[in-house]
């Protein structure tokens, strides 16, 4: 698996369904875990979260090695390289197939939104990545944006004030954490998508 140990992954995936499709999931986690237990000894295991690779070197015992990924770094905390948008903005991005960014983007709308739109009324919310499910598309409205498969995330922090990351489960590094830092943009992140951020 090129980015997250797959029978973490499929865990990760249980927990966040009920009933026969957590059941299934949780089976095919088990079964994957078994077949990386059976990898031959000469086969080189790495993964790109330093605990990731902890976590799995201990459920294999074996060595496992943290490859991180990401962006080069960006201006220094407070320093932005763009301008500001019109309106206030809040931003999201990731993938928009994934499920730990689709719970991320709907907590981000259904629950921050309000409380945010309670104070500034004209703030509006942009979502932006590749691939969005149509659970993502339908959280677009008057004051949320949906951008599918942009060219260039730099044009997405350009037009925010901040980045929001309001995940609750996930693996490995949060790329769009670091790209956003990068940009100097603004962020507030979930212990859970800062992790591994320096």
């Amino acid at each position: 698996q090129s980015v997250d140990p797959w029978s973490f992954r499929l865990e990760m995936e249980a927990a966040a369904v009920r009933g026969p499709r957590a059941f299934y999931r949780r089976r095919l986690a088990s079964a994957r875990l078994a077949r990386e237990r059976a990898l031959a000894p000469h086969i080189a295991l790495a993964t790109v979260g330093r605990a990731d690779a902890e976590r799995w070197q201990a459920e294999l015992d074996r060595d496992v090695t943290a490859v991180p990924n990401g962006v080069s770094a960006g201006p220094e905390a407070g320093e932005r390289q763009v301008g500001r948008p019109e309106l206030p903005t809040l931003s999201f991005t990731g993938s928009l197939d994934y499920a730990p960014n689709i719970e991320s983007a709907t907590r981000l709308v259904r629950e921050i939104a309000p409380v945010v739109w309670a104070a500034e009324p004209a703030a509006r919310i942009l979502i932006a990545g590749r691939n969005p499910v149509d659970e993502v598309l339908a959280l677009a409205s008057e004051r949320v944006e949906v951008r599918a498969n942009v060219p260039s995330m730099a044009e997405v922090y350009e037009a925010s004030d901040v980045a929001v990351f309001a995940d609750v489960s996930g693996l490995g590094i949060r790329n769009s954490v670091s790209e956003a830092l990068a940009a100097g943009t603004r962020v507030i992140a979930t212990p859970v998508a800062a992790r591994e951020q320096p």
